[in-house]
């Protein structure tokens, strides 16, 4: 008999002490959890440094200059919606002020000409050179400063043409500026804000098999319009190796089980779902490397450096195992095993030497089981890593395509016979979904 005990919402008691793990804290984060209701503001914590030293760090530098002068526009647009608009009606004053100056100058350069800037011997001062520059800028027309006609006599046409000049400047700014204004308040990245991720991710047994899997809830909060092709990625960081100059942090991406990744991985965000990760021999979370399991059995076919799954093994869609007598493969163990014995029971029917046949090898039903590792075997193999998922999908205003992300790190890893909280219950005008017990787990123990 099996009883459950509910977790209560996170301003309540914590859960049980054997599944508590933010005694170990860990230190390096490349998502980190900075946004209310536990989750991310779906931002990378990468940084690029310089490690050079003298003129090599100066040419460094000027290189990477180059690069970002080469796309301007998306510097800017990533940069804060305050800091950038800051810097754009500076350089449009700026503008303004570089142009009342020509004017000026203009003016006090041939005095005897009547422009209609000032008077004749009497050049425009700045202050009015700055309205008429500001008058042309913004194209409102109030006329010269002087009220005369002079801009149209043939002898000012050099006047005229630093007048087009602004106007033209001026034109492609403002197209500029108000098309950065719509990029930048109808992006899609702040519809990321709206995915949910459950606050712990939970490492539990299968409800299939004895394996292993790690379970991730995912809830769209504005469920009455969903999400267009929204499909989820899970990848694992290892940082045991981080402050080693050798070699870079690994990031290994993992198969996943639900939804099935030979279907992109599609999701229904509009109800809160659980996307699931199988713990197999193959899989990064795993605490054995796949070498200590082909020197356990060598019968073991090579992966080839490829992302696998046993799950695709035993659903027939792929072999993990090859006889070595007759090279007939088979997904499973327990089916090559089968395999061997019905062959040596046909060898030694027909008086085969058992020397180079069938009989030579020998595989037990104990063989075929599943080598599932225990919690503190896997409680010691996630102590180093990090575990990212990604929901990318399109959203429905705007066509444009957004990312929502959220880690888990040993200390947000449960590890043990849990399941997620319901959640979900009918209402009189629909589905109600609680989000105080999202983030609920309930355990269950043995009596």
């Amino acid at each position: 008999e099996e009883a459950a005990t509910i977790c209560s919402p996170p301003s309540r008691s914590p859960p049980p002490s054997e599944n508590d793990n933010t005694s170990e804290t860990s230190s390096y984060r490349l998502v980190r959890r900075n946004f209310p209701h536990y989750q991310s503001k779906n931002r990378l914590a990468i940084q690029n440094i310089y490690c050079s030293e003298g003129t090599r760090n100066s040419l460094l530098l000027q290189k990477w200059r180059t690069l970002f002068a080469k796309d301007m526009y998306h510097v800017l647009l990533r940069k804060p919606t305050a800091f950038t608009l800051l810097i754009l009606i500076s350089i449009w004053t700026a503008l303004i002020l570089i142009f009342a100056l020509v004017y000026m100058l203009f003016d006090r350069f041939d005095s005897a000409k009547n422009c209609g800037l000032g008077n004749l011997g009497h050049p425009i001062g700045y202050a009015g050179a700055f309205a008429f520059s500001l008058e042309t800028c913004t194209t409102v027309g109030y006329g010269l400063p002087n009220s005369t006609n002079g801009f149209f006599e043939p002898e000012c046409g050099c006047l005229q043409f630093i007048i087009f000049l602004q106007m033209l400047g001026s034109m492609i700014f403002n197209a500029f500026f108000l098309a950065f204004l719509f990029a930048r308040i109808a992006r899609p990245e702040p519809r990321g804000a709206q995915l949910l991720f459950s606050n712990k991710a939970i490492v539990r047994r299968s409800s299939i098999n004895s394996t292993w899997e790690l379970c991730i809830r995912i809830f769209d909060t504005d469920a009455s319009l969903g999400i267009v092709e929204s499909n989820v990625r899970i990848y694992v960081m290892d940082w045991s190796k981080s402050d080693t100059a050798e070699q870079d942090v690994p990031i290994s991406p993992v198969r996943i089980s639900t939804p099935n990744d030979e279907v992109n991985n599609l999701l229904n965000t509009s109800m809160p779902c659980v996307s699931i990760h199988t713990i197999d021999t193959f899989s990064p979370l795993y605490p054995h490397d796949s070498d200590a399991v082909r020197k356990r059995c060598p019968y073991f076919v090579e992966d080839s450096g490829l992302m696998l799954r046993e799950a695709d093994a035993v659903a027939a869609s792929r072999d993990n195992y090859e006889c070595p007598i007759c090279g007939e493969t088979y997904g499973t163990l327990n089916r090559l095993r089968k395999h061997v014995e019905y062959n040596v029971f046909l060898e030694k029917e027909s008086g085969v030497p058992r020397e180079g046949s069938h009989q030579t090898i020998h595989i037990t039903p104990e063989d075929c089981r599943p080598a599932t590792p225990t919690k503190e075997q896997l409680r010691r193999k996630l102590q180093h890593l990090e575990i990212v998922c990604v929901v990318e999908g399109i959203d429905q205003l705007t066509a444009g395509s957004f990312q929502a992300l959220q880690s888990y790190r040993l200390e947000n890893i449960i590890i043990g016979d849990a399941r997620f909280q319901h959640c979900v219950k009918m209402g009189k005008d629909g589905v109600i979904v609680d989000l105080e017990n999202f983030h609920g787990v309930r355990y269950e123990k043995e009596q």
